[in-house]
């Protein structure tokens, strides 16, 4: 029987024994994890976890053309998905100025954030989906519903339409595609996982910036129809050859030799890393905290995305300011979002995550000053580069908390949704506020930096917790 490996808390080396199939990797923070990394390439099959008689177990393998390939591809989704959602402050200020002017901001904001409450809420299904092996099913289907919704949007004539394709089928759409898309990078990286997911999320960002501009462009010289329909066919290609171009590389389940004992017997000879349950996940104290700080960052992280451009017009700031102030801030944010999970991976995720929120809490409240166009813009910039990270940090802080590689998705399953529950309600919130100060940002402005900072108290929090569990201050 083979041995089991045994691993302390106040060491980072691994005893001479390890059991076939496992080998020791660096976790995301810096520390030791053991992780379950056979691989079987001969598989005839996408499906993860299919065990194969005969397979080969092969060292884990960091990176490779395939990892590379499956970046390029999630950078496409994101790109194509989450990316279009970031430029939703284009449709908020065309509802409110064409199609659905007698509605108040907050009602036509709950269109966006219905869709983004949906991408995150998914995740409750598709996290453990993509932990089954259905990573080809759940990709293939997002990426037709969300250019299916898209083409939808296009034709629609009332805002209950809008809210049903662009809301509700836009938002489970991009829940199918994200965590599927996120997730797989982890079977392919483990030293560079930060910078990956960085480097993939950031797609999100490259398309905030060409989307308001796109958008913006085509509804004014083509009409809404077509300017919708122009940027579906961008996204049809993009998701069409993410699809074909990713492909998993999961951990192959191992059966005990000799046959006998049990699965769970078998995992315990052979050093396997069993799932855990949610009821243990939800009673990690470091876990659910985080999970809580994430809540409202996001709650107030959504707010400049969809007021961006109100802000500038009601500012005073120019109809070519305006038009330009979304791709403005998610410019700032493709290179915030590559910047914290390269730092990520030198100084440890919680760290940076906590302090770029607690930077974004203040740049908020900093828009209380940014009313000549110099500041404005300066402002955009920064909020765009620290919100940016914020984003692109959120998986890699529960990959961080995971001990193996089959837990990742339960752990993204699990906080995603609570995180779609403020983007929810977020937008719709601040729109309320904006009404309820007659257009004034004020009060806006209090509750999007207040949110912020409590939710980078709150991964301070869960940073002290994880660094007294592992020992380190690199966390």
């Amino acid at each position: 029987m083979a041995q089991t490996t045994t691993t302390t808390t106040t060491t980072t080396t691994v005893p001479p024994a390890i059991p076939m199939g496992t080998v020791p990797v660096p976790a995301v923070d810096g520390h030791t994890a053991e992780l379950a990394v056979a691989y079987d390439h001969d598989k005839q099959d996408d499906r993860q976890g299919d065990d194969g008689p005969g397979g080969g177990h092969e060292p884990f393998e960091e990176g490779g053309w395939r990892g590379w390939l499956n970046v390029f591809g999630a950078f496409l989704v994101l790109f194509a998905t989450f990316g279009y959602a970031n430029a939703f402050g284009a449709y908020q200020s065309w509802y409110q100025t064409h199609q659905y002017v007698t509605m108040s901001p907050s009602a036509i904001a709950w269109v966006g954030s219905v869709g983004v409450w949906l991408e995150f809420s998914s995740a409750l299904f598709t996290g453990p989906i993509f932990d089954r092996g259905y990573f080809r099913h759940s990709l293939g289907a997002g990426s037709a519903l969300f250019v299916f919704c898209l083409f939808m949007t296009s034709l629609q004539r009332s805002f209950w339409q809008a809210f049903l394709a662009q809301g509700v089928g836009m938002g489970i759409s991009m829940g199918l595609t994200y965590v599927p898309a996120i997730s797989v990078l982890s079977h392919y990286f483990v030293k560079k996982r930060s910078l990956v997911m960085g480097l993939a999320i950031t797609g999100s960002s490259v398309g905030g910036i060409c989307y308001p501009i796109l958008l913006n462009s085509t509804f004014n010289k083509i009409g809404f129809p077509r300017g919708v329909q122009a940027s579906g066919y961008l996204i049809l290609g993009c998701l069409l050859l993410a699809n074909l171009i990713m492909k998993p590389r999961p951990p192959k389940r191992r059966k005990r030799a000799g046959g006998g004992g049990g699965a769970k017997a078998d995992d315990e000879s052979l050093g396997t890393v069993k799932r855990p349950r949610v009821r243990d996940l939800l009673g990690e104290w470091r876990y659910s905290v985080a999970v809580a700080a994430c809540f409202f960052a996001t709650l107030g992280n959504f707010f400049p995305l969809y007021f961006i451009q109100t802000f500038f017009e009601e500012s005073g700031l120019g109809a070519n300011l305006t038009f330009y102030s979304l791709a403005i801030m998610n410019a700032g944010s493709c290179f915030g979002r590559v910047f914290a999970t390269y730092l990520a991976d030198k100084v440890g995720t919680l760290n940076v995550m906590a302090c770029c929120c607690a930077a974004s809490g203040v740049l908020t409240f900093a828009m209380f000053g940014a009313t000549s166009p110099v500041g404005a813009i300066l402002c955009t910039i920064l909020f765009g580069f620290f919100s940016g990270a914020v984003f692109s940090l959120m998986s890699p802080v529960f990959v961080a908390l995971s001990t193996d590689v089959s837990e990742i998705g339960l752990r993204q399953g699990l906080a995603f949704p609570v995180s779609g529950l403020a983007a929810l309600i977020g937008p719709p919130i601040s729109g309320a506020l904006l009404s309820a100060a007659n257009g004034h940002f004020k009060w806006a402005i209090t509750f999007a930096g207040g949110s912020l900072l409590v939710g980078s108290a709150g991964f301070f929090w869960s940073r002290n917790l994880t660094a007294r569990v592992k020992g380190t201050r690199r966390v």
